[in-house]
């Protein structure tokens, strides 16, 4: 089961900026990572790091991550 060691912090940024995420888990297996925006997997990202584009930026939204072990 994969374990999130550290979670992602909420960031603030201005139009224009960029802000990143980023998460550190563990687990056996390798670990998948897909990145939410507002319900919508919109960020294509399989890494343990975002930086969402600034057009995403516009709005209030919210962000989280899935994670996931694939056994190997």
């Amino acid at each position: 089961i994969p374990l999130i060691v550290t979670p992602p912090v909420g960031a603030r940024s201005f139009v224009g900026l960029s802000a990143t995420l980023h998460v550190v888990a563990e687990g056996e297996g390798t670990l998948t990572y897909q990145w939410y925006r507002n319900g919508l997997h919109t960020y294509p990202s399989s890494d343990q790091e975002v930086a969402p584009s600034s057009s995403h930026q516009r709005s209030l939204s919210r962000a989280w991550l899935r994670l996931a072990a694939l056994a190997g």
